[in-house]
């Protein structure tokens, strides 16, 4: 029996079978398999028979055929006419017809346990070695496969293994460079942070925006709790802007009602006639508070309240 066979023979048949039988005479049978016999055949009612020998002429069935094994296959003869079946595969978990009967062979002998576990190490790091080469980074990759390894030393699939491990460490000097280079993995392109932050926000909000939510302020919302938000932020707005409003009349200036800023109106002064001769006094400044004053015929100046300083407030 090659080893590849015995790597590709599960115990899964094994365990099936058992299962299925539920004979206590089969199981015990084979537990001292591995002294008593190298096989069993287990026919189509999950009823075992044996174990046998693997040798030549070995009587099976009750003696109504004998076995001649040949590497990995056999051929069966009945004893009563010589007729024949086969040459067979002969490995675990073969199917096969001897006398028109269908059975399944189940190896029992040492070197199968030993191949066994071999097969079971290969596919599980055949398994993940098929998960490694895809993930997103190729460190981890590595050493999910070097801890695999190091559980599973029989492993024999070494070519398809140092395959991955060659590849992946290409992929990690890659990833090394660009990540000095200050670029951003994103989906499986390698982007500028400014840009792959960009894409991954528009990737979110598509994402929610399939879900029926709507963005107010930078969060994320229901229709109704974004209405909610508006209102509650509406009310916010007329609270302070009345808040605002009390202060403001609590603490402007009497003087220029808040503004910081008097106008006055430039009145000329009338002519004066004299002893000397007509003479004209300074022009006459009269105080507006307030706006400035408009649809007025005269001109119209503008001084910082003298009060408040121009602040607005009292001082």
């Amino acid at each position: 029996m090659t080893t590849d066979r015995l790597q590709n023979a599960g115990c899964r048949g094994r365990r099936r079978r058992l299962l299925g039988l539920g004979a206590a005479g089969l199981l015990a049978g084979l537990t001292a398999a591995s002294q008593a016999g190298d096989f069993v055949l287990i026919d189509a009612a999950g009823q075992g028979h044996g174990p046998y020998p693997l040798a030549q002429e070995s009587v099976i069935l009750g003696g109504a055929f004998t076995v001649a094994p040949r590497g990995s296959s056999a051929t069966f003869h009945a004893t009563a006419d010589n007729r024949s079946w086969g040459p067979c595969f002969f490995t675990n978990q073969a199917a096969l017809r001897v006398g028109g009967q269908a059975y399944e062979v189940l190896l029992t002998t040492p070197d199968f346990d030993a191949a066994y576990a071999a097969g079971a190490d290969t596919r599980h790091l055949a398994q993940v070695v098929a998960e490694a080469v895809t993930n997103a980074e190729a460190r981890a990759g590595i050493e999910r496969i070097e801890a695999a390894k190091a559980g599973h030393a029989g492993f024999r699939n070494t070519r398809e293994v140092a395959a991955a491990l060659a590849s992946l460490a290409k992929r990690a000097a890659e990833e090394e460079a660009m990540k000095a280079a200050g670029k951003v993995k994103f989906e499986g392109q390698w982007l500028d942070a400014k840009t792959a932050a960009q894409r991954l926000a528009e990737q979110e909000a598509a994402r929610m925006r399939a879900q029926g939510f709507v963005q107010e302020d930078g969060e994320w919302m229901s229709v109704e709790a974004a209405r909610e938000h508006r209102l509650e932020k509406t009310r916010a707005a007329a609270r302070q802007a009345a808040e605002d409003r009390r202060q403001f009349e609590q603490n402007k200036c009497r003087r220029c009602n808040g503004t910081g800023t008097i106008y006055f109106e430039i009145r000329p002064a009338p002519f004066a006639a004299g002893p000397r001769g007509a003479s004209k006094p300074p022009d006459l400044r009269i105080e507006k508070p307030g706006l400035p004053p408009r649809d007025t015929k005269y001109a119209i100046e503008r001084d910082a309240c003298p009060d408040c300083r121009g602040t607005g407030r009292r001082q």
